[in-house]
C-alpha cells in the first residue's frame, strides 16, 4: 500500500485539543469506502484508519494524489477545515492547496 512515506491526519487540532467525535477516523474512512457483495464495506486500499501514539488517525498513501486527486484533496480539505495536524505534506507541496477547478466537485463531509 505505501511505497513512499504516507500522509497522516491526526485526530488532534493544531491547538493541541483532541478532535471529536472520537470515532471521526472510522467515519471518514467509511465515507470514502464502497459497498461490496452482501453490503459489506470495502475500505479504500489507500486510506486507512490507525492509532498512532494513542491518537486516532487517517493514513493516506501518497499515490492517491495522482490516482484519485479529488478524493485526495477531499481528505486534505477535511483535515484543513478542522484544523487537524497533518504530517507528511512537506514533500507534497504541490498538492496541499485545493484546486479551485475541483472545489465544486468536492463533497463536504459533516461528521
Amino acid at each position: 500500500m505505501f511505497n513512499q512515506p504516507p500522509i497522516v491526519i491526526y485526530g488532534i487540532t493544531r491547538s493541541g485539543r483532541k478532535f471529536r467525535p472520537s470515532d471521526w477516523a472510522q467515519r471518514l474512512t467509511t465515507a470514502v469506502a464502497s459497498s461490496g457483495p452482501g453490503r459489506h464495506i470495502r475500505f479504500h486500499p489507500q486510506v486507512r484508519m490507525a492509532t498512532l501514539d494513542g491518537i486516532n488517525c487517517v493514513v493516506i498513501a501518497r499515490q492517491l494524489a495522482q490516482q484519485e486527486p479529488q478524493l485526495f484533496q477531499f481528505l486534505l480539505r477535511f483535515g484543513e477545515d478542522n484544523q487537524l495536524r497533518i504530517d507528511g505534506l512537506e514533500s507534497t507541496a504541490a498538492t496541499t492547496t485545493i484546486d479551485p477547478a475541483l472545489e465544486g466537485a468536492l463533497i463536504h463531509a459533516t461528521l
